[in-house]
């Protein structure tokens, strides 16, 4: 398998959705405790 640019690109698009979903999730979590003014690591 030859490793294009074009798949450097969808596996970076990948790596960003997968990124941005975990932020969702966690920002969701830590908006629903509220016990800490810390938050997560997508300050």
């Amino acid at each position: 398998m030859t490793w294009t640019s074009t798949d450097t690109g969808q596996v970076l698009l990948l790596a960003m959705a997968i990124l941005g979903s975990l932020c969702i999730v966690w920002g969701m979590r830590t908006a629903a405790k509220r016990k800490r003014e810390e938050g997560g690591p997508c300050n």
